[in-house]
Formats: structure tokens, C-alpha cells, sequence
């Protein structure tokens, strides 16, 4: 080409207005990759020459390798007009517009093309590129399976097969796709990248990691490649690893939401909550309405407020165990006490008295409480008979609910926390209540059924199971977004011709 462009060179010195040449002259410098340079020899071509098809054409091809497809389109757009017969026109304008995500307008192109040459391949490959981006992918699969019948060697033709089937979970498929698009073009970073992803959609973890270093060796800036295996090394739980990863794939591809979301899963998992939050509202930023962004955003903002609130009775807990441990053994020698006693009539007097108060239970104070926390210990690990001496409404009061719940939650009212540590003075009475027999409460003024027994039992569990697992609840929802449509690389080509762009030599 270099030879070619002195020759063109000479050619225009002695005929400066052959449009011709200065088209062939771009084609040259095309085929060198220097774009620009190609680029105006097209502009030259096409102001000598206005309705020259092939300048258009081929100025339009260039456009498309720079991914202004817009522009690439309007060339197209003139070429088509020029020469609406142009089968090959038609298929790269549609490949174009497939960039552009216009898939519907993309397919019509890609129509015309193969109903202009039924034996088109290249045709038939963007077709199915088409119709797998329209999540149409069994009708994708019968358009590569005719493109590869054309050309049985198209590479491209089998990578994109591979991952219509990728996406129908027909993962062993799709990678003897790949292993056929690897074999016949042994240095494919996508086909590496793609027949990767498989793998570890089928855990094959290991396998999968090595195609994925073989794309990045081959392609060191496919940010596909780094942010899926950085989702692999997700799984495996790799977590500082994968972030490396996923901040090269992010720095390739700023505008990725998922390699946002999954990077934000890492940092969650290394409970890095700030920097995770930051992430997550990135990828809410870019894709607003993705209900699992929302989810983990949402998640980490918890996770954030239960640390801080953590660190804040984090010596409030300290202290609590001290207390309780003292308070412990107060107990211990007041129950000693406490068993060589009798129900009087004035201790019964003082169980009136309870019933009527119980309703401003939240207003008592600290010894009230304990008078009551003794009154169950009697009930409970004492003196069984002297129970049974009890009138039946008293014994109603000892298994009320209400007194139960508000036992059960007097220090989180008092202390107004929520943390399951608060409550561990309290799992003595619980499960003491827990215990209580149906026959310590029946008597000869009446008696109260196993099942009734069971409904307190059971009304008293559920209220302390709730504040019990609160603090527990949230850290088990921050999913991983593992792939999406980007980040299976498919490959679209762009003609039979497209690589060349058409040369025109003066009859």
C-alpha cells in the first residue's frame, strides 16, 4: 500500500481532478489505518465527483470503524440512494444502526440485504447479531446456522452462535461454538472472553479464569474480559482480587453499570459499606430504574446505619455485660432468699396490686420491675402448691401476654435500642416462662387448656423472635449482578467487502 500511495500520489500531480484516485488513494491509506488522512482523500473524491457511490461508501465504512455511526449512516444513506442495489450497503448500514441499539430499523436493512443476495453470510451472521440483541435467540441461531453453512469457516459466525446459546443456558453448546471460532482464529480475545463466561455460568471456575487471562493477554483493553473475571473471582469469593479487576474494567468502561454494582458487592462483602454505597448509587446513577441496584444501594445505607450505631453502644454494651453479671449475683443470693419464704396474704395483696398498675407498666421504676422479675422466680422455680392457692384470675396475670411482652421488652423501652444484645438478661425469664406447665394453673374454681397455654406460649415467642432477629435481617440481601448483554462480546462484520472498501479504477 505504501508503493500504491506514491503511485496515487503521482497520479493526482498530474491529474488533480480525478475523482477516482483520490478514492483509490483513500482506500490505500484505509487499508494503513490512517483514518483521517483516507477520510479526505473520500472528501476530495466526493466534491470532485457528487453522486460518486463508492466514495460514500467507503468514507462511510471508515466513519463506522471510528464508531461515529451516526455519520457512517447519512454515507450510507447517499451510497443507498446512488445505488439502491447495493446488497452490501444495506448490510453495513445495518450493522451501524445495530450499534446504535436501532435494532428494528437495523433488521430491515439486514432483510433487504439477504432478499438482494441470498448468499450473503455476512448478511445472515448480523442478522442473527441483530435478532440476539432482541433477545430473539432461537430465530438468531437458524441465521448463524445458515451463515455458517455458507461459510464454514466464518469465526465471527460461530462466536456469535456461542453466546445466543450462552444466553439459553445452553452453556456445553455454546462453548464448542467457541472452541471452533478459537480454532479457526486462534488469537479471538472475544471468542476467549465469551467461551470464559461459560465456564463459569457451569463453575468451572478454574477453567473459566484462564480463558478470561488469555483475552486479557490478546486484548489488555477489553474491559468485558476484566469486569468478568473479576465477577468470577466474585464467586469465588476473591473479593480484593475481583475489585482490582472490576476497577480496570471500570476504567475502560466508565459507563458500565453492572461492573458498578459488582464491585460495590466486593467492597460489601469486605463490609467496606461507604465505598460499596458509592458504588451502588453509580450504578443507580446509570441505570436509575434497575430494581437490583436499588436493592443493594438501599441494603448498604442500612448496613452503614447499623455500624454506626453499633460503634455508638459499643461501651453501652460493655457496661451492660458487667452490669448483668453483677445483677446475676444480687440475683442469685435474693432467689436463696426468696426460697425460704411463703406466700402471705400481704405478698397476694401485693399481686393485686401489680394487676391494677400493669397498665402503666412503662412508668415504673427499676424496683418495681425487680418486685415483679420476683414474683415470676416464686411462680416459676419454687413453691408449685402455693400456686395452686392462687385464685384463677392470678394465675391468668402470671401467664398474661401483655405482662410477657413487656418483661420481655422492658430494657429495649427503657434503653430504646435494638440490638440483640440488650436482651440477653432477659432470656432467663423468657425460657423460664417458656417452661411453665398447664398443671401448675388448674384448680378447683377452673382450669386452662393445653391449647390456650400453647396460644400464650406462642403469642409471647413471636413478639420476642421479631426484636430478637431485627438486627440480623439485612445483611443477607446484596445479590451480584453478574452478567449483562455487554459483556458478551459479540462480533459483527461489516460485508464481504466491508474490510476492503470498494475500489474503483477508471476505464
Amino acid at each position: 500500500y505504501e508503493e500504491a500511495i506514491k503511485d496515487f500520489d503521482e497520479s493526482i500531480r498530474l491529474d488533480p481532478n480525478n475523482a477516482t484516485t483520490y478514492n483509490n488513494r483513500g482506500f490505500a491509506k484505509n487499508e494503513l489505518k490512517r483514518y483521517e488522512e483516507a477520510i479526505k482523500d473520500y472528501d476530495e473524491s466526493i466534491r470532485l465527483e457528487p453522486n460518486n457511490a463508492a466514495a460514500y461508501y467507503n468514507r462511510g465504512i471508515i466513519k463506522n470503524e471510528l464508531k461515529h455511526y451516526e455519520e457512517a449512516i447519512k454515507d450510507y444513506d447517499k451510497s443507498i440512494s446512488l445505488d439502491p442495489n447495493d446488497t452490501i450497503a444495506y448490510n453495513n448500514r445495518g450493522s451501524a444502526k445495530n450499534e446504535l441499539k436501532c435494532y428494528e430499523e437495523a433488521l430491515k436493512d439486514l432483510d433487504k440485504s439477504i432478499s438482494l443476495n441470498s448468499n450473503n453470510a455476512t448478511a445472515y451472521n448480523n442478522r442473527g447479531l441483530t435478532k440476539s440483541n432482541l433477545k430473539r435467540y432461537e430465530e438468531a441461531i437458524k441465521d448463524l446456522d445458515e451463515a455458517i453453512r455458507l461459510e464454514p469457516n466464518n469465526t465471527t459466525a460461530y462466536n456469535n452462535r456461542g453466546l445466543a446459546k450462552n444466553y439459553l443456558k445452553r452453556y456445553e453448546e455454546a462453548i464448542k461454538d467457541f472452541d471452533k471460532s478459537i480454532s479457526l482464529e486462534p488469537n479471538n480475545a472475544t471468542a476467549y472472553n465469551n467461551r470464559g463466561t461459560a465456564k463459569n455460568a457451569l463453575k468451572l471456575y478454574e477453567e473459566g479464569l484462564k480463558d478470561l487471562d488469555k483475552s486479557i493477554s490478546l486484548d489488555p483493553n477489553n474491559a468485558a474480559a476484566y469486569h468478568n473475571r473479576g465477577t468470577a473471582k466474585n464467586d469465588l469469593e476473591h473479593y480484593e482480587e475481583a475489585i482490582k479487576d472490576l476497577d480496570k474494567s471500570i476504567s475502560l468502561d466508565p459507563n458500565n453499570a453492572t461492573a458498578y454494582n459488582n464491585r460495590g458487592f466486593a467492597k460489601n462483602e469486605l463490609k467496606r459499606y461507604e465505598e460499596a454505597n458509592k458504588d451502588y448509587n453509580e450504578a443507580v446513577r446509570l441505570e436509575p430504574n434497575n430494581a437490583l441496584y436499588l436493592q443493594n444501594k438501599f441494603v448498604t445505607e442500612q448496613l452503614i446505619r447499623d455500624r454506626a450505631r453499633d460503634e455508638e453502644n459499643q461501651k453501652f454494651r460493655d457496661n451492660l455485660e458487667e452490669q448483668y453479671e453483677k445483677r446475676k449475683q444480687e440475683l442469685e443470693e435474693q432467689y436463696r432468699t426468696i426460697g425460704r419464704l411463703k406466700i402471705t396474704d400481704g405478698f397476694l395483696k401485693n399481686v393485686n396490686e401489680f394487676k391494677a398498675a400493669k397498665d402503666r407498666f412503662l412508668k415504673w421504676t427499676l424496683g418495681v420491675a425487680l418486685t415483679i422479675f420476683i414474683l415470676i422466680i416464686i411462680v416459676v422455680f419454687f413453691d408449685i402448691d402455693s400456686v395452686k392457692n392462687l385464685k384463677l384470675y392470678e394465675r391468668y396475670l402470671l401467664l398474661s401476654p401483655i405482662l410477657f411482652v413487656e418483661f420481655i421488652l422492658y430494657s429495649g423501652y427503657v434503653r430504646n435500642r435494638n440490638l440483640e444484645t440488650f436482651y440477653k438478661h432477659n432470656l432467663t425469664v423468657g425460657n423460664s416462662l417458656f417452661e411453665i406447665r398447664s398443671e401448675f394453673f388448674k384448680g378447683s374454681d377452673g382450669n386452662i387448656s393445653d391449647n390456650e397455654l400453647g396460644e400464650y406460649r406462642k403469642f409471647g415467642l413471636i413478639q420476642y423472635e421479631k426484636l430478637y432477629e431485627q438486627p440480623r435481617l439485612l445483611s443477607k440481601h446484596s445479590l451480584l449482578a453478574k452478567y449483562n448483554d455487554k459483556e458478551l462480546n459479540y462480533r459483527s462484520s461489516q460485508g464481504n467487502d466491508s474490510n476492503q472498501p470498494k475500489e474503483e479504477s477508471k476505464k
